[in-house]
């Protein structure tokens, strides 16, 4: 009978025990879900706090921008007011006044005084071309008439002129080819015109020459050679023996007249 007694009680036990961990179990489950919600509450609490923290920062800045705006606003206020005072008014600055341009205004004239209008400066010339000596002697030959002359080859003009070449530039000798005319023409380019003395004692010889060979020969030559010329413009120099002296003057006389 105690047997029995005692296994009822030890089944009893049994039965209650896990009962009483299980509530342990749930009273410890309560407790940890507790702490969660309490641990969530206050992580919350920390959000809401961050963000007034960073809305009251916004909001001190936005004081501090408008206090600074209004106190501009007064300065500025302030300053009108002052330049608004009587005995404040700012004169007008007067309008600077340009020097005229003395290359490009006349000066004021004084009464009575008349001004002759500026004659516009003419174009420069372009430089005079000089003429060669076959120019002068080609126009010569083509409007004067000599009987039969040809170019005196350079041997004989060294004979029949005698001077230093070197005093020349250019030069060109035309005479008659027969023997019965005293027809002649020459003419001479010096290099500086202070030695065209020394050419004109050449052809002073060439003259020579010619009167003593037509004296004796044919009168009637001899006077053409008397009435010889002998030109002389700038660094040119020109003898000449024909029966239109006037008209060789009028040639070479011509080409500086320009």
């Amino acid at each position: 009978m105690l047997k029995k007694i005692i296994l009822l009680l030890i089944s009893v036990f049994i039965m209650l025990a896990p009962a009483g961990c299980s509530k342990k179990d749930k009273g410890q489950t309560v407790d940890n879900s507790d702490k969660q919600v309490v641990e969530k509450n206050e992580s919350k609490d920390d959000e809401n706090k961050n963000k007034e923290e960073v809305n009251n920062s916004e909001a001190e800045k936005k004081e501090e921008v408008k206090k600074e705006e209004e106190k501009n606003n007064n300065e500025a206020s302030d300053q009108n007011q002052s330049n608004n005072k009587p005995g404040n008014i700012a004169k007008p600055e007067p309008p600077k006044q340009t020097k005229p341009d003395e290359n490009n205004q006349s000066k004021p004239s004084n009464p009575g005084e008349t001004h002759k209008p500026e004659t516009p400066k003419e174009p420069e010339k372009p430089a005079k071309q000089e003429p060669s000596v076959k120019e002068i002697s080609d126009k010569i030959l083509k409007e004067v008439k000599f009987s039969h002359v040809v170019a005196m080859n350079e041997e004989l003009s060294k004979e029949f002129y005698p001077f230093d070449r070197n005093l020349v530039s250019e030069y060109i000798i035309y005479n008659a080819m027969i023997n019965v005319k005293s027809d002649e023409v020459a003419v001479f380019k010096v290099k500086d015109a202070s030695n065209i003395s020394e050419v004109e004692k050449g052809i002073q010889k060439r003259v020579d020459q010619l009167e003593k060979i037509w004296q004796s020969y044919l009168q009637d030559q001899y006077d053409k050679v008397k009435k010889h010329v002998i030109l002389k413009k700038d660094n040119y120099i020109l003898f000449s023996v024909s029966d239109d002296q006037k008209k060789v003057e009028e040639i070479f006389n011509s080409f500086f007249s320009k």
